[in-house]
């Protein structure tokens, strides 16, 4: 390819060729290609390149790729969507079977503090009346955890939280590294 016009000169020499520019400034790139040299061999290399592309034989797309496309596309996507659903699946899984093992700890904690009732129901009555033991206050209340059972828990479990990829709070990270920090006493 000449080398002798710059490459604005080129780009519209060839938007010339492609019919691209408006009727005065085409008129100055064909002046320019009868007066000039450089445009002129620049215009026959570009003229000699353009006839070598025609010649080229270029097999037709199949017929169905469009379709193939599209289809292949929404392959990608509905298993993009299966495996986010799938994680947010398995997250929740997670975090429902700390929730159960929280409330039966909590449940089980609350059956050893538990004072034992006496059922002062009259026979035929509603059976519902109870009244704590001697010297007792009553039940402990159910679904509380005392915060260091909490603690321990987190502790016992530092490794399994960690382990799994749905922690992203940061204060429940910082919150692990200070039980972890507690539990080696440093």
């Amino acid at each position: 390819m000449s080398t002798m016009l710059s490459q604005v000169e080129l780009e519209e020499l060839s938007a010339y060729m492609d019919g691209e520019l408006d009727a005065p400034r085409a008129a100055e790139v064909r002046r320019r290609i009868e007066s000039d040299p450089a445009w002129r061999q620049a215009h026959a290399e570009l003229s000699a390149l353009d006839a070598a592309m025609d010649a080229c034989d270029v097999p037709a797309a199949p017929t169905d790729l469009a379709d193939r496309i599209v289809s292949q596309i929404r392959r990608r996507t509905d298993r993009a969507v299966t495996i986010r659903i799938a994680t947010w699946a398995a997250a929740a899984a997670v975090l429902l079977a700390v929730g159960i093992s929280l409330w039966m700890a909590a449940n089980d904690r609350n059956s050893d503090n538990q004072t034992p009732v006496v059922n002062t129901s009259v026979p035929g009555g509603s059976g519902n009346a109870v009244t704590p033991g001697p010297g007792e206050t009553g039940r402990a209340e159910p679904g509380l955890i005392p915060p260091t059972d909490v603690e321990e828990l987190a502790r016992d479990n530092l490794d399994f939280f960690k382990n799994l990829d749905v922690i992203t709070n940061l204060d429940t990270l910082e919150e692990i590294e200070r039980l972890e920090i507690h539990e080696s006493g440093t």
